[in-house]
């Protein structure tokens, strides 16, 4: 687990440095978003542009979300 922690050596849009658990669990909420099945666009600090969703990870019966954290 040590080698999860420290910086990434990379930095957000905001030019904050970012963490590696930072990362990790941006993955961690884009994975899970889209796995939802409810989600059609995130935002998050850790990425420069939004991350659309596929359209074939959309259910098109009931209302989709954008996310933003």
């Amino acid at each position: 687990m040590g080698c999860r922690f420290g910086m990434a050596g990379e930095k957000n849009i905001q030019g904050e440095k970012v963490k590696k658990l930072d990362v990790i669990a941006n993955q961690l909420m884009i994975n899970m978003l889209q796995s939802s099945y409810t989600t059609c666009v995130m935002v998050s600090e850790e990425n420069e542009k939004e991350i659309e969703v596929d359209l074939d990870r959309q259910v098109h019966c009931c209302p989709l979300h954008c996310v933003v954290y």
